[in-house]
């Protein structure tokens, strides 16, 4: 008898322990989980404290940009025509005598390729520019440039500029 009840309560510490064991196992992977929860919504609010903040920025720059061209008398200089192309896009400008292409973009470094296709002196002029960079052409006895404004991942924001040379 005292053998069958030396078993009996072996199987009751085993059945004890394998509960026990159960029981801190749930206990860690609820922990886990909500500590994992918590860590989430703490980077979350970081990056909304974060995009805030940018946006904040953004506007505050856009603002001191305005005032600064308002100051200038005026938003953009005289003769400036604005275009924003994507890779493979084209525009016809001038009264359907230019029309300015994206060959390639490459925004991480800050690279674009243009075309300019002369379309009644039939010539084509390919450019590789730099944010920032410009191509030089003339068209109808004016001076113009193409210049870089800049780029996003997958748009090309460009100026065309008349020079105007001084007497």
């Amino acid at each position: 008898m005292d053998q069958a009840r030396l078993n009996w309560s072996r199987w009751w510490r085993g059945m004890l322990l394998a509960v026990l064991c159960a029981l801190v196992y749930y206990v860690s992977y609820d922990h886990g989980r909500e500590s994992l929860k918590f860590r989430l919504k703490e980077q979350e609010s970081r990056f909304q404290e974060e995009q805030d903040r940018l946006l904040l920025e953004i506007r505050r720059v856009r603002d001191q940009l305005s005032d600064c061209l308002a100051a200038q008398g005026g938003a953009e200089p005289a003769g400036a025509i604005r275009v924003a192309l994507r890779t493979n896009q084209s525009q016809t400008l001038f009264d359907n005598q230019l029309t300015l292409s994206v060959l390639d973009l490459d925004s991480e470094a800050g690279q674009v390729r243009v075309q300019l296709n002369f379309l009644l002196e039939n010539r084509l002029v390919i450019g590789e520019l730099a944010v920032g960079g410009s191509l030089r052409f003339s068209l109808g006895g004016r001076d113009w440039a193409v210049v870089v404004n800049g780029l996003t991942l997958t748009t090309a924001n460009l100026n065309l500029m008349e020079i105007k040379s001084d007497p």
